[in-house]
């Protein structure tokens, strides 16, 4: 955390727990938490980045 900017540098599941949708949850929680603090987020995890852009509405959370 350096200021108001979350960087998420990597998401990772256990390899065993893969396609079963934690990650997912893992970063609607995070994206959850930086909202609800008022936060930005910058994704340097591809995982983290893919996941944002294909949600329109988490948009507004990515550090200029």
């Amino acid at each position: 955390i350096d200021g108001d900017i979350v960087t998420v540098p990597h998401v990772e599941t256990d390899p065993a727990h893969r396609g079963r949708g934690f990650a997912a949850q893992l970063m609607s929680g995070i994206l959850d938490s930086i909202r609800s603090d008022g936060r930005t987020i910058r994704p340097l995890c591809s995982y983290a980045a893919s996941y944002m852009r294909d949600r329109p509405d988490t948009h507004d959370l990515v550090a200029g």
